[in-house]
């Protein structure tokens, strides 16, 4: 199984990939585009951990994505 992971969308945004339970790759996206905390998706860390995991991203069979999804969820009440 291939698992695409994303986190940090609110900031430092970064994406690794799972083949079969074993990490293959992780970038940050402020490694690729040198942009900190742009709160944007991180395609270039996608495209390029892909790259390195050797998988298309027609193969990604489940993709996981760290929480928070909006700023509100960060808030300790």
């Amino acid at each position: 199984m291939n698992i695409l992971g994303l986190g940090g969308l609110l900031g430092d945004a970064a994406c690794a990939v799972l083949v079969d339970g074993e990490l293959r790759a992780a970038v940050e996206e402020e490694k690729i585009n040198h942009a900190a905390r742009t709160g944007a998706m991180p395609r270039a860390a996608i495209r390029e951990s892909l790259r390195i995991a050797r998988v298309a991203p027609d193969k990604v069979n489940c993709v996981a994505v760290a929480r928070p999804l909006d700023r509100k969820s960060t808030r300790l009440n």
